[in-house]
This record gives structure tokens, C-alpha cells and sequence, in this order.
């Protein structure tokens, strides 16, 4: 049996060598190995100096003088770059139609990369922003904390620890975000702004446009004070008043003096836009659900400067010290300090969300370059086998394949760095565009966010990068296969190159694969169009024709809870004699309002304590709502606080804590509450707190008639005129919003609703820029046919495109029902 020389060294002359010369060499070398006494070793030699031939490498650098070197590599790279650029002007329609997938697919990546760019990389928009960190710490080993926002927050007392203990900080600042307040009086609505220590605005070096910030005897002094208006606010609220500095405004009934204004385009270091900041003392007026002076509250967000020659990890293993420190007076806690470059999303939790999210839509746009590098690589083909001839009388004339090959590879480089400044551009315009039109369509209950999608250097630098990458990864194959020519059959006819088996093989692949991803794309907007669509009918399982519902804080009106029972009796009476209205009820959240309360229960039956949520409701609300109760009661009209411990469980609740046992009269306690409550009732199950999901186990609680923030609903015609006059009635100054249960519907329709339109977006990109690939591998085919129009004409390509783009549009436009259910 004869011997068989290494296979991997016969597939590497078959991927080098052209089909002629490989069968020639090949057979030469297989014959010799097979008749003498030569070894593996030797085969591979002969293969090496083999291609050395063909590769016609450089003479020997070592040989040349360094700034020799370097100035024939540079003028080298030019003359290439040069013959490229001469060579692609003389083919525009080839050109423009690369440019353009190129553009799409880098353009869909550079927006993704813009949006968490502006989020989580981008420093804060302030002097020297890369010098500001923001410390977070983790605890363990308390067994209560106190939350408002988020578990890593921090403070007041451990905030003065931190501040004082300090030297790699300049200064520590703290301040609260997103406290929602009334403004009342002349000009009224919902603003949101930040509660803030004396030296926020210095730390930051941010100092107000107009007027002052605040002084010491301001931030010490104990509730309303001074305020300092956003630019922003100061423009659109109040008319952009010159004199503005020294007047009143009021905010959740109390009194405050105008001081300052913020510079322009500073919107507080959150990611929701803040309308005014105010000293952290103002705390009692603003947000007097919590004693600023709790140790055990986590509420404050800290920033830092660092000090010149400071790193941010030093400055975290200083504010490590200080933890270590905090933690000995609370024996078993354990505090671990974090202390990172400020950005607008900084709180670790909310940040590793963010970068998952980003993930997985970088996940979905990579496919969309995946498509343009296929595409592009396509198009190479297509144009290295119309330029066979040419190519064989450079390799008859002496040039190297190598020479050839990185001169390929030049005009793939040039094609993508073109394609990628335009797709920068265009994502800058299209991303921009789209979030503008977002924010626009937000719903009412979000605040403006405080992104800034303005081009810098680090999304320049990425784009470059993935432009170069993917002028490497679609022009590498395609210029290796342009090479792999016979020189004799390639200078008789150039097109007879276009017909080689691997390059058809390569196309083909090429193809499918576009027209696969393509696939993917296409289906999943088509399903998320259709979960769009069954979302906008979707049955929450209760009624929501003609029902509102309003969210009163009256703690921020400074109501006190023996007043507050008073005005909900009397808005209860009020309601209740109108004619229009069919029921009225009172909830602590409305239904899909995103609210509930959480807690951990004891369960009779069960030996684990668990999680559990629930809603307290007034006796009316089922009947309200029409929410069935399929076992047992609901509440009596009797029952109607914490006097009566009765509740109200849904049927997953039942079969998941009394699985085969009659859930009637059974007890449950919650954590840190005495108080055995019965259950008296099984009610269906309904979308409570939001169409996400259904909660596993979810309560109805009798009604806590001393809480001072509840909801009021009802049901009626015109029933939002009618409550609106009714608390007008009673407190004409009381700040309120009323929604319709379908407005509070569509904010969780929202996501879905942008996630379908991106997803619809890509799928269309994913269809263009394919269409031009696979349309290019054909139209070569026809170009001996055509006469006066290119094969790679920009008209027909253009409205080839545009008529995807219309069908497209068609096939994922909505039925007539569903258009009016979403409009409504």
C-alpha cells in the first residue's frame, strides 16, 4: 500500500495554490514522497519551500537600515492606499453599495455602543468629570435596614463619617434623587429634583449660571429654604424669567426663595433629569416619610473628587478603612466599599442590568454586521472575479500573491473605515432622532432623562475598531480566493475565473448564511409584532372601561393621618352622591400602578417563611373592578381596618400555599406583625401590580384607614371630571393626577413596544443590506447581458430596497382593531 503524505500539508498547498499549479506540485511531491525513503518532516519542508516560492516574500528588513524600513512601509501603505482609492472611484456603484452595508451594519452597533456610552462609561458632564467617583457599599449581617432607592446607598451619619475621615477626596458631597414634589401657584404641576448637601455644586465645580449656590445657614437650617432652579426648568416652567433670583416658588405647600439657577445643560448627576436642587435639611418638607438623621437608612448617593495624583482605587481603599471602622460599632455587620468613575447609572445593581441589556442587544445588531461582513465579502467575490485578468498579469508580471493580497485587503480596509465614518454619522442622526421621539412618547409618570448622546472620542474609537475588524474578517477570504488564480487561463479570459467550484462554493455559502440571519432577525420582530398586538388586547381579568383612578400624597401636603381620614370620608361621600358614578373605592395602589407592598410571612401549614405580596383595598374594590371571588367572601363593608384581620388570597396563592386544602379560615403572619390574619375569600387571578406576570402569591389585606397616601377609583361615566371635581371641591390647592387604568396599561406596553420597533428595525437593515449581497453575486453573472447600466447600478438598487422597506411596513402593520386599541 502505497504512502500517504501529511494531509494538512496537502491542504495547506491546495488553500495557497491555484488548481493548475496544485496538481502539478502536489503530484511532483506525492510521487517522490511515495518512491523514496523520505519522511513526514521532509514533506513538510518541501511544502514550506514551496510556498516561499510563491509567496515571494520582502528582501531581508534586517538587511535595511531602520528609517529605511520604516519610510518603505509608509510609502509602501500609501502607494496601496492611493492605487485602492484610484481603483474604487473608477467603480462607484461597487463602492457606494459597500459603503452602504458597511454603514448599516457599523452604524447599528456604534448607536447601541452610544446609548451605553452616555449611561455607564461617559463621565459626568461637570469640570474634570473623570476625577469624580462614587462610592457604594454592600452590608451584610444587619438584620433590618431601611431602603429608600437602593440597599448601597448610604446614611446621613455614615455620610459624615466618610466625609470627615477622608484625605485622597477633595470633598465628599451627598444628595437624594428623584424626589417628586408639588409646585403649586402660579405656575403648578409635578417636578422632580434633588436634595442635596452645601458643597454638591463645588465638588462638582458646577457652579449655578444665575445667582448663588447655597449657604451654610441654608443648609442647616431645618425644612423649606432656598432652591436652585435647572436651566432646563427655569426655562420651560418659568419663562426664562431674568428676575427670577429672590422669588417664592412653592413646593409641597411650604415656601421657597429662588437663589440660583444651574449652568446650561446641567441636568443633576442622575439619570432622570432634575428640575431643582435644595439642601439635604429641606428634607421634612420634601420627602418627610424618612428622619435624615437614621444611621441605619440607606437614601444617599455620595460623589467624590479625587484630589490631584489620587487614583480611584486608592481613594476606595481609604473609604474601605473608614467602613472597617463604621462596622466595629455594629457587631456582625461586614461592609465591603466600592468606589468607581461617576456616570449617570453608577449603583452597582442597576449597572450590571444594564450592561446584561446591553449584551443582549449588542448580541442582536452583531448580527446585522454579521450580515454586512457576508455581504461585503460577497461583493469582493463578485469583483475579484470580474477583475481575474487583471490580477493574472500582475502575478505573470512578478508580483507575489502576498503583495496582491495586502493590496486586496487595503481596498477591504478603506471600503469598511469609509463605511464606518458614515455609519458613526448615521447613528448619531437615526439613535438620537429615535430617542428624542421616545422621549417624547414616554409615559407621563417618567421624567426627561438626562442622556447625552453627543459623539466623543471613545464612540469614534470603537467605530473605528469595528470598521477595522470587519474590513479584515470580509476581505481576508475573498482576497486570498481573488489569488488563487491560474496565471494562463486568467490573462485568455477573465470572466472564466468567475466559474471556479470553491469560489462558487464560497458565494453560496455566503449567501445562505445572509439569508439565514436575515431569517432570524425577520421572525423575531414578527413575533414580537404579534406579542405587540396580542399585549394591546391582552384581558388584565377585571374591568377597565371608564375606570380612573388618582394617586393622592397628601403626606407631601403636609396632611396629618386624623386629617386624612377626615378628607377621604368626605371624598368617599362626595363620590358616591354623583349620579354618573357606578362604584368608588379606595386602594393603597391602583391596580397596575406598578405599586405593592412586600413582606416576609409565616403561613399556617408551612414550616418556611417566604415572600409575599399584597394590596390594601377597601370593601368595594372587587365589586369595583368586577374581580370574581370564586371561594369564600370578600371584605365586608364593616371590615375596614386593622381591627378586622381578614384577607383576601388569588387562586395561584391558594394552590401554592394550601395545595388540596381548603384555603377558607386559614391564618397568615406577617414579619414583625402580631396580628394572625384569616383568609375569608379566594378572588381570581388578575394582573395586580403590572401586565409583566402575575404574581405566585399575592394578598388583599383590609384597608389601613391611617395611611395618608392612597388611590381613589371609580368607575361611571366621565368619571375623571367627576373626581377631579370632587377633590377640587375639598382642597383646591392639593396637587393630583388622574389616569385612566388603560394609560397605567401602556406604560407597561411601553418596553415591549420600543423593543418591537428596534427589533422590526434590524430585521429590515438585515433585509437591505442581504438583498444587496445576493443581488450583487447575480447581477456579475448578467453583466455580459446588460448594455449602458452597471451591473451595480444605485438606482435599481435604491428602489429594490425602498420596496422591501414598503413590504416590510405592510406585512408589520397592525389590523385595524389593534391600531385603535393601541391609539386608545
Amino acid at each position: 500500500m502505497p504512502r500517504k503524505p501529511p494531509f494538512p500539508a496537502l491542504l495547506l498547498l491546495r488553500f495557497w495554490l491555484s488548481n493548475a499549479s496544485y496538481e502539478a506540485i502536489a503530484g511532483d511531491l506525492c510521487e517522490e514522497y511515495q518512491a523514496g525513503d523520505h519522511s513526514a518532516g521532509w514533506f513538510w519542508r518541501q511544502v514550506f519551500s514551496t510556498l516561499r516560492v510563491h509567496w515571494r516574500p520582502a528582501p531581508d528588513w534586517n538587511d535595511i537600515r531602520p528609517a529605511a524600513r520604516r519610510e518603505n512601509l509608509l510609502s509602501s501603505c500609501l502607494r496601496d492606499i492611493a492605487y485602492s482609492a484610484r481603483g474604487l472611484a473608477r467603480a462607484p456603484g461597487f463602492t457606494l453599495v459597500a459603503i452602504a452595508a458597511i454603514a448599516l451594519g457599523v452604524g447599528a452597533n456604534t448607536g447601541i455602543f452610544t446609548l451605553l456610552n452616555a449611561l455607564a462609561l461617559r463621565p459626568l458632564p461637570v469640570e474634570d468629570g473623570a476625577r469624580i467617583v462614587t462610592p457604594y457599599q454592600s452590608i451584610e449581617g444587619l438584620k433590618t435596614r431601611n431602603i429608600r432607592g437602593s440597599p448601597d446607598l448610604f446614611s446621613y451619619p455614615e455620610y459624615q463619617q466618610y466625609r470627615q475621615a477622608t484625605q485622597s477626596l477633595a470633598g465628599l458631597a451627598a444628595y437624594v434623587p428623584f424626589v417628586e414634589s408639588a409646585l403649586t401657584g402660579k405656575r403648578s404641576g409635578l417636578v422632580t429634583g434633588e436634595l442635596v448637601t452645601c458643597n454638591y455644586f463645588s465638588v462638582l465645580g458646577r457652579p449655578p449660571g444665575i445667582g448663588r449656590a447655597f449657604t451654610e445657614s441654608e443648609c442647616r437650617r431645618s425644612g423649606a429654604s432656598a432652591v436652585v432652579l435647572s436651566d432646563a426648568a427655569w426655562r420651560s416652567k418659568f419663562g426664562a424669567d431674568p428676575s427670577i433670583v429672590g422669588e417664592t416658588i412653592t413646593l409641597n405647600r411650604h415656601a421657597f426663595t429662588v437663589v440660583g439657577v444651574g449652568p446650561s445643560g446641567f441636568a443633576g448627576t442622575f439619570l432622570l433629569a432634575a428640575d431643582f436642587w435644595t439642601p439635604l435639611s429641606s428634607q421634612p418638607a420634601l420627602l418627610p416619610q424618612v428622619d435624615w438623621h437614621d444611621s441605619n437608612l440607606s437614601w444617599l448617593c455620595l460623589l467624590g473628587r479625587l484630589n490631584p495624583g489620587v487614583s480611584a482605587s486608592q481613594a476606595q481603599a481609604e473609604l474601605q478603612i473608614v467602613a472597617h471602622r463604621i462596622d466595629t460599632s455594629q457587631p456582625g455587620r461586614r461592609t465591603t466599599l466600592r468606589a468607581d468613575v461617576a456616570s449617570l447609572v453608577s449603583e452597582p445593581r442597576v449597572r450590571k442590568n444594564l450592561l446584561y441589556g446591553s449584551t443582549v442587544l449588542m448580541a442582536g445588531v452583531s448580527l446585522i454586521l454579521l450580515i454586512a461582513c457576508a455581504n461585503g465579502a460577497n461583493l469582493l467575490l463578485a469583483r475579484g472575479a470580474h477583475r481575474s485578468r487583471e490580477l493574472a498579469i500582475r502575478l505573470s508580471l512578478g508580483a507575489s500573491r502576498g503583495r496582491i493580497v495586502r493590496q486586496l485587503l487595503t481596498e477591504s480596509l478603506l471600503l469598511s473605515v469609509a463605511g464606518g465614518v458614515v455609519g458613526v454619522l448615521m447613528a448619531h442622526i437615526t439613535f438620537g432622532g429615535f430617542f428624542t421621539w421616545m422621549g417624547a412618547h414616554l409615559p407621563s409618570s417618567i421624567p426627561p432623562l438626562a442622556i447625552d448622546l453627543s459623539i466623543d472620542w471613545r464612540i469614534w474609537t470603537y467605530g473605528f475598531l469595528v470598521s477595522v475588524a470587519t474590513g479584515v474578517v470580509f476581505g481576508i477570504l475573498p482576497a486570498l480566493e481573488s489569488t488563487k488564480l491560474d496565471i494562463a487561463s486568467g490573462v485568455k479570459d477573465e470572466f472564466r475565473g468567475s466559474g471556479r467550484r470553491t469560489r462558487r462554493v464560497l458565494r453560496s455559502v455566503l449567501v445562505g448564511g445572509q439569508v439565514a440571519v436575515s431569517l432570524i432577525l425577520c421572525v423575531a420582530a414578527g413575533l414580537l409584532g404579534r406579542g405587540l398586538i396580542a399585549a394591546q388586547h391582552m384581558d388584565p381579568g377585571f374591568t377597565t372601561k371608564n375606570v380612573v383612578a388618582a394617586s393622592l400624597d397628601l403626606r407631601r401636603d403636609g396632611y396629618t393621618p386624623s386629617r386624612a381620614a377626615v378628607f377621604y370620608d368626605e371624598l368617599i361621600n362626595r363620590l358616591q352622591s354623583e349620579n354618573s358614578l357606578q362604584a368608588v373605592s379606595l386602594a393603597w395602589t391602583a391596580p397596575l400602578a406598578g405599586g405593592r407592598f412586600n413582606n416576609v410571612a409565616s403561613v399556617e401549614g408551612r414550616t418556611e417563611r417566604m415572600q409575599v405580596s399584597f394590596n390594601e383595598v377597601a370593601p368595594s374594590f372587587f365589586r369595583l373592578l368586577n374581580i370574581p371571588i370564586v371561594r369564600g367572601r370578600a371584605f365586608l363593608d364593616s371590615e375596614t381596618d386593622e381591627n378586622h384581620p381578614v384577607m383576601v388570597v388569588s387562586e395561584s396563592t391558594a394552590r401554592r400555599l394550601w395545595p388540596g386544602a381548603d384555603p377558607i379560615g386559614k391564618w397568615v403572619r406577617l414579619e414583625n406583625r402580631s396580628t394572625l390574619w384569616r383568609v375569608v375569600g379566594v378572588a381570581k387571578d388578575v394582573y395586580t401590580s403590572s401586565l409583566m406576570d402575575r404574581e405566585d402569591i399575592f394578598l388583599y389585606r383590609t384597608l389601613d384607614r391611617n395611611e395618608i397616601n392612597m388611590s381613589i377609583v371609580v368607575r361611571g361615566h366621565a368619571p375623571e371630571r367627576a373626581l377631579r371635581t370632587a377633590i377640587h371641591a375639598l382642597d383646591p390647592r392639593l396637587y393630583f393626577e388622574i389616569k385612566t387604568i388603560d394609560q397605567y396599561a401602556d406604560t407597561w406596553r411601553f418596553p415591549g413596544r420600543m423593543l418591537t420597533i428596534f427589533s422590526a428595525a434590524l430585521g429590515i437593515l438585515g433585509l437591505l443590506i442581504a438583498s444587496r449581497g445576493a443581488s450583487a453575486a447575480v447581477t456579475k453573472i448578467m453583466s455580459k447581458l446588460l448594455f449602458g447600466v452597471s451591473p451595480l447600478d444605485p438606482l435599481t438598487f435604491a428602489a429594490t430596497s425602498l420596496l422591501l422597506v414598503l413590504a416590510a411596513a405592510v406585512a408589520s402593520y397592525a389590523p385595524p382593531g389593534a391600531r385603535r386599541e393601541s391609539i386608545r
